[in-house]
């Protein structure tokens, strides 16, 4: 399968930089292997950033794999800061995919430095295999993904407080 990635956008982000914001980036990859992880534009100063639907394309993508996005903060000294991250199913971004198309969906970012940040993606994807179309169409949907977005109108967690700049780097997920 093809799998087109759609980042659009996140709220809630902790704030590294001493400022009380951050300046958040994507990177986007499938399966373990980083080796062709993309990376999205850097927003500056900004908790809840918009990418305008950046895209980042996978091709001969597996049904067994899932796709990354970890959300970091861009420091101009020292390393990154790691804001969150999450792996969804390829299995569910076809799910996805085939339920609403790729208008996206909101996705809890987890790791200690998440605080309560969310990031919304969108999956497009080709070639999807007549049998796995007919299969997701018949199984319910997991508990997991019913509940990957608080229901409109829910209230939303405290945000969380400002953090200081670490010099250690930590890695999410």
């Amino acid at each position: 399968m093809r799998l087109k990635v759609r980042l659009l956008e996140a709220r809630n982000l902790t704030a590294a930089d001493s400022d009380g914001t951050s300046d958040p980036y994507a990177v986007v990859f499938v399966g373990s292997s980083e080796d062709a992880a993309q990376t999205s534009s850097t927003v500056s100063s900004n908790l809840n950033p918009v990418w305008d639907e950046q895209t980042f394309s996978f091709a001969d993508v597996a049904q067994d794999e899932s796709v990354t996005v970890r959300v970091m903060d861009y420091d101009y000294i020292g390393s990154d800061d790691p804001l969150g991250a999450v792996r969804v199913p390829v299995l569910e971004a076809v799910r996805q995919h085939l339920s609403s198309g790729s208008e996206g969906r909101w996705f809890r970012l987890e790791g200690e430095e998440a605080g309560s940040g969310e990031v919304r993606l969108g999956f497009d994807v080709e070639s999807v295999p007549a049998a796995l179309r007919e299969r997701l169409a018949s199984e319910p949907v997991p508990a997991a993904a019913a509940a990957a977005a608080p229901a409109a109108g829910a209230a939303a967690a405290p945000a969380a407080a400002p953090r200081r700049k670490q010099s250690v780097l930590a890695t999410a997920v």
